[in-house]
């Protein structure tokens, strides 16, 4: 009888054994599963410069014609972001019969969402420069740690930064007067020219 038992026994260990080499490989290859399948990869953190520098461009102006004692309005699209200065060169020319005579000319420049204004005359024969600083401040450079150069820009930009600052349509008003021989020429007429230059800040990253 002890025999048995201990043959029976002997069986059921081997057995329990057996089962437990069966679950151990399959909580193996359960382990393994996610390995071998592997996932995203990870995102690769970096030490970055990033500065702000200045950049100088143009916009397209605007032309043309307005009579003695009145007033002409030009409308003038700027459409770069982050801008920080806009200079606006005004000049006219005279159509008069006589070149002695000049009429006076005004201009006055709105930008859009009040973000600059200038008014002053536009003196004959001249260009008329119209600088207007655009409360936009230019971020300082630093360095930090980021997972990509647009990821270091954007954390590098402060919150309150207004890109759109100064961008839309200016609105430029010519105030037309002939103060000396208007009176005996009133047809008279000027043609005038505006043209633009720009300045505006873009963000650059590098790895440290």
């Amino acid at each position: 009888m002890m025999a048995f038992s201990v043959q029976g026994l002997q069986r059921k260990v081997q057995t329990i054994g057996a089962a437990g080499i069966i679950v151990a490989a399959a909580l193996s290859l359960v382990a393994v599963g996610p390995v071998l399948g592997g996932g995203p990869p990870a995102t690769q953190v970096g030490l970055y410069n990033v500065t702000f520098p200045i950049s100088n461009g143009t916009a397209q102006g605007s032309s043309g014609s307005a009579g003695f004692f009145s007033m002409a309005e030009a409308a003038v699209t700027i459409d770069q972001a982050n801008l920080t200065m806009v200079i606006m060169h005004i000049s006219y020319v005279d159509n008069s019969l006589s070149p002695l005579f000049n009429p006076a000319v005004t201009a006055t420049i709105q930008g859009p969402d009040n973000s600059g204004s200038a008014t002053g005359p536009v003196p004959p024969g001249q260009t008329a420069d119209f600088i207007i600083a655009i409360n936009n401040d230019v971020p300082p450079n630093t360095t930090l740690q980021a997972g990509s150069p647009e990821e270091a820009i954007d954390q590098a930009t402060p919150d309150d930064t207004n890109t759109t600052a100064g961008m839309g349509e200016w609105t430029v008003t010519l105030d037309v007067g002939a103060p000396l021989a208007g009176r005996v020429r009133p047809s008279g007429s000027i043609t005038y020219t505006i043209t633009v230059d720009i300045q505006y800040f873009e963000g650059a990253a590098e790895k440290a």
